[in-house]
């Protein structure tokens, strides 16, 4: 007569995350396996999240990956292994937190912050103007020249030429050995008014801080200076003023 052993039939009734062992003729135990819980016919996972956060940091969230098996990932806001750390990550430390660089970051907790401009500019905090010589794509030839008007109260209507229109044009290092570049860059700006486009159509002619005349004219909905220089980009408000971007430079 041959030993009946239960284990060899459905796997003796235990379940398949146990280990089935005859003990005598027809008897057998169920035993969960390693990194399971049950009485051996059922057996579940044991999930280590449940308890002490699976051993992952209070700022982590415990994720199951097994049997007694967890990863461990920083909550949003924060960086770190998961396990030892996580630490709040504050935005303002890198970048002034993706605000304006004339604009203030206000950490406001992990990962978050506020932006708003600081009391001498204006702006959404994502993008504030200063005065006018601030405005970094002009302040290289005007801040080179220290026109100190523009650092001033105001208001300012400067017109500024583009450097990706105006090209590599020789016009600005002839009029300096000239020793006349400031007289150069006065003709781009009229004090005491601050002029939008609107202003401008409304306007025959302008003077200059240099003394001489810049005549407006308006075709195909664009605005012209001189009759040669074109607004490509209007209305940039600072705090002392208002700038202008053309396409040429405005020769006196």
């Amino acid at each position: 007569v041959t030993e009946i052993d239960p284990c060899t039939i459905s796997h003796g009734g235990c379940s398949v995350h146990a280990v089935c062992t005859k003990v005598s003729p027809g008897e057998r135990t169920c035993v969960c396996k390693e990194g399971y819980a049950g009485d051996g016919t059922l057996c579940m996972e044991i999930d280590l999240c449940l308890e002490s956060n699976g051993g992952c940091h209070t700022n982590a969230e415990c994720i199951k990956t097994g049997p007694r098996k967890v990863a461990c990932n920083c909550l949003p806001g924060y960086s770190g292994d998961g396990v030892s750390q996580c630490n709040p990550i504050n935005l303002c430390e890198q970048n002034n937190g993706g605000c304006s660089p004339f604009g203030l970051c206000k950490y406001t907790g992990p990962g978050t912050r506020n932006c708003s401009c600081s009391w001498h500019s204006v702006g959404d905090g994502f993008t504030c103007h200063g005065k006018v010589y601030q405005v970094r794509s002009m302040c290289s030839i005007f801040c080179a020249e220290n026109i100190k008007e523009l650092s001033g109260a105001g208001p300012f209507t400067v017109f500024v030429p583009r450097t990706d229109f105006i090209g590599n044009t020789t016009t600005v290092s002839e009029w300096r050995s000239r020793g006349l570049l400031r007289d150069l860059l006065r003709y781009h700006m009229v004090g005491c008014q601050k002029l939008l486009s609107s202003d401008l159509e409304a306007q025959e002619s302008l003077t200059s801080l240099s003394g001489h005349k810049i005549k407006i004219t308006v075709k195909e909905n664009s605005i012209y200076l001189n009759e040669e220089a074109k607004v490509v980009v209007s209305d940039i408000v600072g705090m002392n003023g208002v700038i202008h971007f053309i396409n040429k430079i405005l020769i006196p």
